[in-house]
């Protein structure tokens, strides 16, 4: 599968990101979607250790996406990350930088 492909699916079996309040997420749809739920201690707990980028980039290969994430600083602007990311690839515009 194509990585850009890949940035769409769901995440292989065993490879979802468990959050520190027990929720999972299984594809980047899926965290664009929860961070407004994410309680602030949440996403800073999870932000500042890497674990959003570092997830996008291990699991579904988007260096670019994983580079924006990681550069976040509060959930707002990285769900405009995420949403314009995905955006992009729903137009078929694929240019990234693949792992």
């Amino acid at each position: 599968m194509d990585v850009d492909e890949n940035v769409l699916s769901d995440a292989p079996e065993g490879e979802e990101l468990e959050l520190k309040d027990g929720e999972t997420v299984n594809s980047i749809p899926d965290l664009s979607k929860m961070l407004p739920m994410l309680s602030e201690s949440a996403f800073r707990f999870h932000q500042d250790k890497g674990d959003f980028s570092e997830w996008v980039e291990r699991v579904f290969g988007d260096l670019d996406l994983a580079r924006q994430i990681r550069e976040a600083r509060t959930k707002h602007f990285m769900k405009r990350q995420i949403d314009a990311r995905l955006e992009e690839l729903k137009k078929g515009n694929f240019n990234s930088r693949r792992k």
